[in-house]
């Protein structure tokens, strides 16, 4: 009798035994989860303080300045590219930047988006999008943009907010999202590390109207 009961209270256990273990298995693995980093971010902008942070100017036929809670660019003229630096002393050889821009007119061709890397008002590495679309790498050297990529086609609306994303690592290769679409990505042999901003440039039939929301910068390999 006695060894019946015995039998019946470890068959109990080793039957809690198999229960309890994956349980405990369980808590163990969430205990072990890493925790999500969180972006490092180096350099933000929404716009809505008019600090004399990014250089402006009108020209006349052209403008950049703060309107409401946007900094704006616009210009009648065609053909014609405007560009603003913040005044700060970051210069990242290694960076997640993300600006987000919307379209108020302007011709399929003109475009906007991140000054990469500027080096003077005559020399600078760009990245932007086309109001149609058209995605670009390339030097804005003495009024030229000259690519450095085969432009690559963007699926946008370009009712609606446009953000571009650049993203440089340590093995040089500087990759280009448009509304979280990979469209283009180069290595770039040398790079001279220089400053950074926004940039844009009206078609060739045509001004230009566009309104910036968001600039940001954060350590590569982290959201922004």
């Amino acid at each position: 009798m006695r060894s019946l009961r015995f039998l019946v209270l470890l068959i109990g256990l080793l039957i809690a035994i198999v229960f309890i273990a994956p349980v405990q298995g369980s808590i163990r693995a969430r205990q072990d989860s890493p925790t999500p980093t969180p972006p490092v971010v180096l350099f933000h902008d929404d716009f809505s303080t008019h600090a004399d942070r990014w250089k402006l100017f009108n020209l006349g036929k052209a403008s950049i300045r703060y309107d409401a809670t946007v900094l704006r660019v616009e210009t009648n003229s065609d053909n014609y590219a405007l560009w603003s630096v913040p005044d700060t002393d970051l210069k990242p050889d290694q960076f997640d930047m993300t600006l987000q821009g919307t379209w108020v007119t302007g011709d399929n061709d003109a475009l906007f988006g991140i000054v990469v890397n500027y080096r003077s008002d005559s020399d600078m590495l760009v990245a932007t999008v086309t109001r149609g679309g058209q995605v670009r790498i390339g030097n804005y050297y003495f009024g030229v943009l000259a690519d450095l990529a085969k432009p690559t086609q963007a699926i946008l609306d370009a009712a609606q907010p446009v953000t571009i994303h650049a993203i440089l690592g340590a093995a040089g290769t500087l990759d280009i999202y448009v509304n979280n679409q990979k469209l283009q990505s180069i290595t770039l042999k040398t790079f001279r590390t220089g400053s950074f901003g926004i940039f844009a440039s009206s078609g060739g039939s045509g001004g230009l109207n566009v309104t910036f929301n968001e600039f940001t910068i954060s350590q590569p390999g982290q959201p922004s």
